[in-house]
């Protein structure tokens, strides 16, 4: 059964499925670092997401450094 819900897990779309913050974040901090035709307005909208993901995901402090990130790149937001 634990093989089973395994499968399942590793099988499901973290697009699709708001029950895997985790992988979705991964995807997101991945997304982030080839992205290089945003604007700051973009990349901080996008940042502010992945820190919601980031704590959807029980990674708090992963959350945080990116937060700190946004308001050291914009102290504007």
């Amino acid at each position: 059964m634990i093989e089973r819900l395994k499968q399942v897990r590793e099988k499901a779309n973290p697009r699709a499925n708001p029950f895997i913050s985790d992988r979705r974040a991964d995807m997101m901090k991945t997304s982030l670092s080839s992205m290089t035709n945003l604007n700051l307005e973009q990349e901080m909208t996008f940042r502010c997401k992945l820190g919601v993901e980031l704590v959807q995901a029980g990674r708090s402090e992963d959350a945080l450094r990116e937060y700190q990130t946004e308001t050291s790149v914009s102290p504007h937001f």
